[in-house]
């Protein structure tokens, strides 16, 4: 005889309530209808955007983790020195429920899941308030980090001011032009090695910094417009697609 969700979590099934119950059904109703999603976030930990922690550790609540799914997965890396080889900074992937685990199966997804937004919004938040800053922002070394998942989309997050700062190329120092651009892009795409449609799917999205009006660095060599072009022609060359580059939270 199989088990019942009364006998194994009988505490938990009788703290739940009509609220609880409509937030499962709601999470059901939703996995059922949209494919799970792998979620890649960028976190700049360099000294160039300052004071962002705040801003940037709202942004992970409000555009990733309160919007995780049963199902989704989640990966945060910090963008500094070695963005290459640093190990995650949280990386969990939930669990989807299937018709034939019913009632069990939605109350151990749901506690799973709201474990992981908040381990997960937790660790980002500790990495954006550590005193710790990266002297190099290594931004194009990011994009080999997003691996492909059959069962998930990917969707790929930038908290940063946009601005790459290696020996690579530092756009803190070169200022981008219609001529120069695509020869950068070409030279970067060598140097790193990427795959051609490496990114064939995956949405972009930058969440830029946002400086206060009397901060003596708000204006940097290359205006938002031009890190724009430049990040537009790194995604779409590689077959991605890039969603919005501004400083907004919402939406």
């Amino acid at each position: 005889m199989r088990p019942t969700a009364s006998r194994i979590f009988p505490a938990a099934l009788a703290a739940f309530s009509v609220a609880t119950a409509g937030c499962l059904e709601t999470a059901a109703d939703s996995t059922a209808t949209s494919p799970p999603i792998q979620h890649v976030l960028f976190v700049d930990l360099s000294d160039s955007p300052s004071k962002q922690a705040e801003r940037w550790c709202t942004a992970a609540s409000t555009l990733l983790f309160d919007r995780l799914k049963a199902g989704d997965s989640v990966v945060a890396f910090a963008v500094g020195d070695r963005t290459a080889e640093m190990e995650p900074l949280y990386d969990r992937a939930t669990r989807a429920v299937s018709e034939d685990e019913g009632m069990d199966g939605d109350v151990t997804s749901y506690a799973e899941l709201q474990q992981v937004k908040a381990d997960g919004a937790a660790a980002v938040c500790r990495a954006l308030r550590s005193p710790t800053r990266a002297h190099q922002t290594r931004l194009l070394a990011a994009l080999q980090r997003i691996s492909s998942d059959p069962a998930r989309q990917t969707r790929v997050l930038f908290f940063s001011d946009g601005l790459e700062a290696s020996d690579l190329l530092n756009l803190e120092r070169t200022k981008l032009s219609d001529d120069n651009l695509a020869p950068l892009v070409k030279s970067a795409a060598a140097h790193e090695r990427w795959k051609p449609a490496m990114l064939r799917g995956v949405d972009v999205r930058f969440v830029l910094d946002s400086p206060r009006l009397d901060d003596p660095g708000r204006r940097p060599l290359n205006d938002r417009r031009s890190l724009e072009q430049f990040w537009r022609l790194v995604v779409e060359s590689l077959g991605g697609r890039l969603t919005r580059f501004d400083s907004r939270i919402a939406g």
